[in-house]
């Protein structure tokens, strides 16, 4: 199966440029690489494979499901822009549950994403999705969690329930960060008379810029701390000569 890479050229400052390129060279030599349209989630588990989609990467993922939940080749990872322009990625696949004695289905997703601009941080996440019950009772929904929050203080959540009702957006507001460990848990079961579906989730991520020191300014920075060091050693050579 053959993809297309795009690329989208980064202005950084001089002294983060190299290390940026560095970054980005070593991680297309080691794993595959997907810049555009859709890509199945077991592509991305079984080689390793990360989507770059303008200044954000996303990598490590993984997928274990129950019941009626899609198999990883039947879901589909797509890049995308939401109408903020905040970029993200979408999941595509039929997330289901039918009525039985063995209880609901669940899927778990799990991947990392990362801001491969050091100008720039990571700020909200946006959560949206289709879940609907297609009779009397059930319930669906997903929940979002992330590796740093272990309070549940930005845990987020889309649902649809027989008695709660519905909701098909969230989002979350968090200290600036370059990286973020997302898990998504789909859960459904359906009730003796209806079944429950999620077709999409979409997730984008907003970000903010930061100040990265100006390549003179840093260089007269290491200027400066060399001609401390050096002044400290012929105090010390002096006092050991007197």
């Amino acid at each position: 199966m053959g993809h297309r890479m795009t690329t989208r050229i980064i202005a950084v400052r001089p002294l983060v440029a190299g290390a940026s390129a560095l970054m980005m060279i070593a991680l297309l030599g080691t794993a595959p690489c997907y810049a555009q349209g859709a890509v199945k989630l077991s592509e991305l588990i079984n080689n390793g494979g990360l989507i770059i989609h303008g200044d954000k990467q996303f990598d490590r993922f993984s997928y274990s499901f129950t019941g009626e939940m899609p198999a990883p080749e039947l879901v589909n990872v797509v890049p995308i822009m939401d109408l903020d322009e905040n970029l993200g990625i979408q999941f595509q696949g039929s997330f289901t549950d039918l009525f039985s004695s063995q209880g609901g289905s669940d899927a778990l997703i799990r991947y990392r994403v990362t801001v491969l601009d050091p100008a720039r941080r990571i700020t909200d996440a946006h959560l949206f999705g289709n879940p609907e019950l297609l009779g009397d009772t059930g319930s669906i929904s997903v929940t979002e969690t992330f590796a740093f929050d272990v309070t549940g203080e930005y845990q987020m959540s889309i649902f649809e329930d027989e008695t709660a009702g519905s909701r098909n957006a969230a989002s979350t507001v968090f200290e600036p960060r370059s990286i973020l460990q997302v898990t998504k848990d789909i859960s459904a079961i359906a009730g003796p008379t209806g079944t429950v579906t999620l077709s999409f989730i979409d997730q984008t991520f907003s970000q903010i810029d930061i100040p990265i020191p100006e390549a003179s300014g840093v260089s007269l920075m290491l200027i400066g701390l060399g001609c401390l060091a050096g002044m400290r050693f012929v105090r010390r050579h002096r006092r050991g000569q007197v």
